[in-house]
């Protein structure tokens, strides 16, 4: 069976996101972005953003994604990328456990 590298498969979750964002609008959501953020995740990603990246809740939301390989996905979309999301900006990609919520490692999206 073909398996197909973690960060690849988020790139190409990421590709289907609108490459442009009017300036006037927030950010809009991947079409795989359907299911709500449970609140136990939501809260751990808060505390994982502020320690590691410092920013406040009011300049980024959370995206949750299809499970990938086990692990629960959840992109941190800063609102500051405008056009530059989903690639060269300051949104990233978290994989988590899909039970504790720990993150298990973080993708820059490039």
């Amino acid at each position: 069976m073909l398996r197909i590298p973690p960060c690849l498969a988020a790139f190409a979750l990421l590709s289907l996101m609108p490459s442009c964002v009017s300036p006037e609008r927030p950010l809009t959501r991947m079409p795989a972005a359907t299911r709500a953020v449970p609140e136990t995740a939501a809260t751990k990603i808060h505390r994982y953003v502020a320690r590691h990246r410092g920013w406040p809740r009011s300049v980024y939301h959370i995206e949750q994604h299809p499970y990938e390989e086990s692990y629960a996905v959840f992109t941190v979309v800063h609102h500051g990328d405008n056009g530059a999301y989903p690639g060269g900006g300051k949104s990233f990609v978290l994989f988590c456990d899909p039970h504790s919520y720990r993150v298990a490692r973080e993708l820059a999206l490039q």
